[in-house]
């Protein structure tokens, strides 16, 4: 083998390395703008990289630069490419010569809007040529990986979630990333301020997801219970209820308080109450202390979901169960254009991936990379029902994530945020009321043995 692949083979091996360590490393969002300079001629701009794409003369455009077709080719050879490089050298092959050529057939009447022809590729072919005196069958096993492994070769072969929307006006500038210390202070005292409104926009509404969850956890009494998030205490009161040893946690004072009320109203002996960072339980509470851990969509809210499995997986004990809620796929939850509604008028965006452990098998790989074993999932539907236009925009603006930003905004952006909110749920108007579709994902995990994920939370 020589140095170059030599050298790829030990990048590639320490970033997977790293990534088992810490699998939220691996995550990440990247975001390319395209501003329309002249005529058809765009300039592409992510990062520190700047790029451009017209069209021919033919097609009006100036034909400097190459189409987007021209890019959205190349992605796919250059990644495929890369990536038989990649795999042939951590296989230890070495090679002479290696070209990936990319033929895309189409009909550019799709295009002009013809109906009858299709827009996108008709058929797309992906050919490699290698020349080495490596084994065929080593070769192969290598470009088998490569390919099940390429980015763009499942980009344009597989279906995925994809939404899109439009903004009138300029776009506003863009948002510097929160880091975790800022988006722990904006949920703590968001939820502070949501947690007055809370119940009454969402016990009722939230009661499918509850009941699922408990439905899997399956309490018993005497069990040691850690419920985290545990919110104004719907899963703490039923824990108690059932005669288990619970502890509650929440980063929200105010959440806590809630609960403790409520607990006391229903005249159970309370739990021990604890205002904690989830991320970080495993150092408030020690290693192996409880039999059963139920979060119950509280996962979304956290800036590192998966360091926060690897600390609450650490506070069970070998053999203990995790019972673990979020909402589902962001298009199957009718209330998610409030994220964007708000997002548009403020520079910061507190739950940036809120949707994400919801969409496939997020979840329950999320449970398998932190230490859990046994992970089995559903998936809950539910209608969230409102009595009318006040009742969903309280829940949704006054006692959700966003509440902290929407008690700063002056009386007339309110207005327009209602506003634009209701119109985003119109079709969904029952009567005076509405109803709404909403989907939730239920997931649930052991703790194998001690050893869990290193994913500490020093990090």
């Amino acid at each position: 083998m020589n140095r170059t692949a030599e050298r790829i083979r030990t990048a590639w091996d320490r970033m997977q390395a790293a990534f088992e360590r810490k699998p939220a490393q691996a995550q990440g969002q990247c975001t390319m703008r395209a501003r329309v300079v002249d005529g058809l001629h765009c300039e592409l701009r992510e990062g520190d990289w700047t790029l451009a794409v017209d069209m021919a003369v033919e097609a009006g455009g100036g034909g400097q630069h190459p189409t987007p077709g021209v890019l959205g080719r190349g992605a796919l050879a250059g990644c495929l490419a890369i990536g038989y490089t990649a795999w042939l050298a951590r296989a230890g092959l070495s090679w002479r010569s290696l070209e990936v050529e990319v033929q895309a057939d189409f009909d550019d009447r799709g295009m002009l809007g013809s109906t009858d022809v299709y827009p996108g590729y008709l058929r797309v072919r992906h050919t490699l040529y290698i020349d080495s005196d490596a084994p065929q069958e080593a070769l192969r096993r290598a470009i088998e990986q490569a390919q099940s492994a390429s980015p763009y070769l499942h980009v344009f072969a597989d279906p995925q979630p994809l939404s899109g929307a439009v903004v009138f006006g300029p776009r506003p500038e863009p948002a510097r990333a929160m880091d975790t210390a800022l988006q722990l202070r904006v949920q703590r005292y968001g939820w502070d301020r949501a947690a007055a409104h809370y119940d009454p926009g969402w016990r009722q509404a939230l009661a499918p997801a509850s009941e699922a969850l408990l439905t899997q956890a399956d309490l018993r009494p005497g069990e040691r219970v850690l419920d985290v998030a545990c919110g104004t205490g719907t899963l703490t009161l039923a824990a108690l209820r059932a005669g288990c040893e619970v502890m509650a946690s929440d980063l929200s004072q105010q959440m806590l308080a809630a609960a403790a009320q409520r607990v006391a109203e229903a005249g159970v002996a309370p739990p021990r109450w604890l205002r904690a960072d989830a991320q970080a339980l495993d150092r408030e509470l020690g290693e192996g202390g409880f039999d059963v851990l139920l979060c119950g969509l509280g996962l979304m809210y956290m800036p590192d979901p998966e360091r926060a499995l690897a600390a609450m997986a650490r506070c069970l004990r070998p053999g203990g169960r995790l019972l673990v809620s979020v909402w589902g796929e962001r298009r199957d939850c009718a209330w998610a254009e409030v994220f964007p509604i708000v997002d548009r008028r403020v520079r910061s965006e507190v739950c940036p991936l809120f949707f994400r452990l919801g969409t496939g098998t997020a979840l329950t790989q999320a449970l398998r990379r932190t230490g859990f074993a046994a992970v089995c999932s559903r998936r809950v539907d539910a209608w969230l029902r409102y009595a009318g236009a006040r009742s969903a925009c309280d829940a949704v603006l006054a006692g959700g994530p966003v509440a902290l930003a929407y008690a700063r905004f002056e009386r007339r952006t309110r207005e327009a945020v209602q506003a634009e909110y209701l119109a985003s749920i119109a079709r969904w108007c029952d009567g005076a009321g509405y109803r709404l579709p909403g989907s939730f994902v239920v997931a649930s995990g052991v703790r194998a043995d001690s050893r869990t994920s290193d994913i500490r939370s020093e990090r």
